[in-house]
């Protein structure tokens, strides 16, 4: 199976997500081969998945960093990161925070998924799965979250904010070089479709 080959999914296989995932919170450090990525996500139990529970994230194309669970650091035998699957062996059954770092190379992205560089520009597409690209996640459209993100770039001249039209009433940005931007934010749960474009640094 090459790598745009894709699977077909049908109703009749469909099973709920074993865990939801309430809020996103991105910083997302800019570099053209070395991007640095943090998230929080606020996760919890669904309620409506009935079988054997597992902790399991997507996550392709990038380097893990860390783990945290509820704060605390993971060691390498509480986590496994492998053939595109993050599993986390044991997780609370009640809500609890887990806290990733990722890195990616924009520059070396020719996949046209998740953040990428074209023609000087941070784009990024995460429909249907490119979001697993940027860091790890579990990647399906039912599991709907709110999504917080903050930019981290170097200051220079002729900056020059692109996005989405259906992006820009949340998602606004200014150039610093050695502090966040202002978060933009999607204010109601939502599959992740789309993250703003960002001019190369």
């Amino acid at each position: 199976m090459t790598e745009n080959t894709q699977k077909t999914i049908y109703l009749k296989d469909y099973t709920p997500p074993p865990y939801l995932v309430d809020s996103v919170d991105l910083r997302v450090e800019l570099d053209p081969a070395s991007t640095l990525v943090r998230s929080r996500l606020a996760m919890r139990p669904n309620p409506a998945f009935t079988g054997s529970r597992q902790c399991i994230l997507d996550g392709e194309h990038l380097e893990l960093v860390g783990v945290k669970l509820d704060r605390e650091p993971l060691s390498a035998d509480q986590y496994r990161f492998d053939q595109g699957k993050l599993h986390i062996f044991q997780v609370p059954d009640e809500p609890f925070i887990l806290e990733l770092e990722t890195r990616i190379n924009p520059a070396a992205n020719t996949a046209l998924e998740g953040l990428y560089l074209s023609r000087g520009n941070y784009c990024t597409q995460c429909e249907a799965e490119g979001f697993r690209r940027i860091t790890c996640f579990p990647d399906r459209p039912d599991v709907m979250a709110v999504y917080t993100t903050t930019v981290v770039a170097e200051k220079g001249p002729a900056r020059r904010w692109c996005c989405s039209p259906t992006a820009t009433w949340w998602s606004r940005a200014s150039w610093k070089t050695d502090a966040g931007l202002p978060p933009g934010t999607i204010p109601f749960p939502s599959p992740v479709t789309f993250l703003p474009w960002w001019p190369a640094a």
